[in-house]
């Protein structure tokens, strides 16, 4: 049960690449627009990047992350709800959610990168 446990732990770690791929590759057989493709793609990695962070800082540094991430995902879109109304007459709440799930996609593929590096060096660190 651990072992299973530890293979789908890892399977989030390493999983946001190979949705990115594996999601790209078959929105673009489907759609034949490359742009299209991307944008999907992108949006499928998120949620894979949000959980794999969560669990990498985790288990890094024990210490739960969910509870800040929906904190920043608020907080974005309050600030952009609040950029928008006062550039623009409406709130587009779309629009607005689309924006921090592109922000959010960026944050968390930097973080990602950031704390498989920090887990090798910790790990590294360890061992000595």
């Amino acid at each position: 049960m651990e072992n299973i446990v530890i293979f789908i732990l890892f399977l989030f770690i390493i999983a946001p690449l190979f949705v990115y791929i594996i999601v790209f590759t078959i929105a673009k057989q489907l759609t034949k627009k490359h742009k299209k493709s991307v944008t999907l793609a992108l949006d499928m990695t998120t949620v894979f990047l949000v959980v794999g962070v969560t669990v990498l800082f985790s288990s890094i540094f024990q210490y739960p992350l969910i509870w800040w991430s929906m904190l920043l995902f608020l907080l974005l879109v309050v600030i952009l709800a609040v950029h928008q109304r006062l550039t623009k007459i409406d709130i587009i709440y779309p629009v607005i959610l689309k924006r921090v799930w592109r922000i959010h996609f960026l944050v968390y593929a930097i973080a990602h990168f950031l704390l498989i590096i920090t887990g090798i060096v910790f790990s590294i660190r360890s061992g000595l």
